[in-house]
């Protein structure tokens, strides 16, 4: 991720900014996303 200083950081804040004023609804964004869990039990030997 470029630090302020980087001349790729501007850039990339105004396309942040272009995506979250397109994707939100009152101020916030949504981010779906899909996670699994594995439950169970560790044997030791």
């Amino acid at each position: 991720m470029p630090t302020k200083d980087d001349e790729g950081y501007q850039p990339m804040i105004t396309d942040l900014k272009l995506l979250f004023d397109k994707y939100q609804h009152n101020g916030t964004i949504t981010i779906q996303y899909d996670t699994n869990v594995y439950v169970g039990q560790v044997n030791i030997a």
